[in-house]
């Protein structure tokens, strides 16, 4: 049987993970993280909006049936707690940046 690749996988495909990794390193945006990188909550923000995912519950429940291969994304881990706690952390850097 030939393999052929998600939609979303072909979508992820289209981003350069060397170009975003230097974006990150730059602004130092996996300072003081140890699980859940940028890149993990990139995929993971853009599965939720391809999905229409309305709220953190339903997107955990997607990301964690056994339908969605997470490691094929090279995404670490989809608990709630994570995505909740990364949603924090961004948006208190983004606040400091901005005032």
């Amino acid at each position: 049987m030939a393999y052929t690749p998600t939609v979303f996988s072909q979508l992820l495909a289209m981003i350069s993970r060397e170009r975003f990794q230097s974006i990150v390193e730059r602004y130092k945006g996996d300072f003081h993280v140890r699980t859940y990188s940028c890149w993990s909550h990139l995929v993971v923000m853009i599965f939720a909006q391809v999905t229409d995912k309305e709220s953190l519950r339903d997107l955990e429940t997607a990301l964690l049936s056994k339908k969605i291969p997470l490691s094929s994304w090279r995404v670490a881990s989809a608990a709630l707690n994570d995505l909740a706690c990364q949603l924090d952390t961004q948006l208190e850097n983004l606040s400091r940046r901005v005032s």
